[in-house]
């Protein structure tokens, strides 16, 4: 059976945030009768979590240090560029003036400080697998909550990401890297969306840590 095409978001219970069913059964699932268009576009270009053994009945994903500096430096850049403004602004002279340059510190720190915290809304969250409650809770923006058992194997496939920069008139530069995806495969063939970043090293090790952990296969990219 080919895969067919995958919508944004797939189909799920709002109150238990479980997929719906399916008529294919799990001993029929293969890697071929699942999807392998990502569940999530686009990505970020470093590791924005890391996998934790928290016990041996729980195993979490965090949000690593680096994604925690990249946060803090945003919103910390944000503070300092007006309290240095105001420092200096007697000191250096300008053709703008006072008050239009307050503005254009305040307005470039408001600027900052909202990019981290936006970011870190959209990293924030542990994506938990508990054998005590028999659950993965992803506690992030999407929430979500399934159950163990339904879990019969983790998808890691990948997407090549591209993004123009145009800031520059002179000149319009493309960026690309590839943004690794773990989604976890259900019963019901449906997938369940967990991390991507672009570490493709240390999502493959955790990816691995994790099965071992959940006792299902890993199903990689075809």
């Amino acid at each position: 059976m080919k895969p067919t095409q995958d919508n944004q978001s797939e189909p799920a219970n709002k109150q238990t945030g479980e997929a719906n069913s399916s008529p294919l059964s799990a001993s029929k699932l293969t890697p071929e009768t699942i999807k392998w268009t990502p569940m999530k576009k686009g990505g970020f270009n470093f590791r924005t979590h890391t996998l934790v053994r928290v016990s041996d009945l729980k195993m979490e994903f965090r949000p690593s240090i680096t994604a925690k500096l990249v946060c803090g430096a945003f919103a910390s850049l944000g503070f300092f560029i007006p309290v240095y403004h105001h420092a200096v602004e007697d000191i250096i002279d300008s053709q703008l003036g006072s008050l239009t340059e307050s503005l254009l510190a305040v307005g470039l720190g408001c600027i900052l400080i909202f990019g981290g915290f936006k970011f870190w809304s959209m990293i924030k969250g542990n994506r938990v697998f508990d054998k005590s409650s028999g659950r993965f809770i992803n506690n992030g923006r999407d929430y979500r909550s399934v159950s163990l058992d339904e879990i019969v194997a983790l998808q890691h496939l990948h997407e090549n990401v591209k993004r123009s920069d145009s800031s520059l008139r002179s000149s319009h530069k493309r960026t690309s890297f590839v943004s690794n995806e773990l989604n976890l495969v259900l019963r019901s063939s449906n997938r369940v969306h967990a991390i991507d970043h672009s570490n493709r090293r240390k999502l493959r090790d955790d990816i691995e840590s994790l099965a071992e952990f959940l006792g299902v296969p890993v199903w990689n990219h075809p």
